[in-house]
């Protein structure tokens, strides 16, 4: 049996959505192109974190035995789906800083809605993300909340 490649894979499901995407708009080619490009522009490489494991005794400890690591994409995914229930923000930026192994820190950079008021926004952010890095590593590191943008409406959009 053949290896099928991620372009392969990646064609076979383009040419499935376009059939019907096609009847539907005549953007299409537009659409899939940009969607190819962003998919071979997305770096499939994952790094490992290191998770603090605590003993029995409830304190955090570094030995081998109770190493843990988890995929940083693990992490980042945790945190967009606590920011997405922020309905007066959504985030544009994720990104964990690392030391090795180690997370000594996360960036969110936001889009915040019109009238917001960012300084509760900010606080309301670190504590979700603190509250989340806490449940995924074990761990409370800095975190560095920047607005990049103020939109009218959704920011999700």
């Amino acid at each position: 049996m053949a290896m099928t490649t991620d372009d392969e894979i990646m064609s076979r499901a383009v040419d499935a959505f376009q059939d019907r995407a096609e009847q539907e708009s005549a953007e299409w080619p537009a659409v899939a192109s940009g969607v190819r490009d962003r998919v071979r522009r997305s770096s499939l490489v994952s790094r490992s974190v290191r998770a603090h494991v605590a003993d029995l005794s409830g304190t955090t400890t570094f030995t081998q035995v109770d190493t843990l690591v988890v995929s940083d994409r693990v992490v980042v995914d945790a945190l967009r789906r606590g920011l997405s229930g922020i309905p007066e923000a959504a985030a544009e930026t994720l990104s964990l800083v690392l030391d090795g192994r180690d997370c000594v820190g996360v960036r969110v950079e936001l889009v915040a809605g019109y009238g917001t008021d960012l300084r509760v926004l900010g606080d309301r952010v670190r504590t979700l993300v603190e509250a989340t890095l806490t449940d995924t590593l074990g761990i409370v590191v800095p975190v560095d909340v920047t607005v990049v943008d103020v939109v009218v409406g959704d920011p999700s959009r």
